[in-house]
């Protein structure tokens, strides 16, 4: 069995909090598939931005 990399485990954080804010509030929030250095994204690589 593979375990989880911080990475991972950070992404699954912030997808089950966000379904919890959206059950509570109806408002839906959106993660960039790539975004400048320093700023939240899925793809937090320079070579995606680029």
């Amino acid at each position: 069995m593979q375990r989880r990399t911080s990475f991972e485990n950070k992404g699954l954080k912030w997808v089950s909090l966000d379904r919890i804010k959206r059950y509570q509030t109806k408002e839906v929030s959106y993660l960039p598939l790539v975004a400048l250095p320093g700023e939240p994204c899925f793809l937090a690589i320079p070579d995606a931005f680029n």
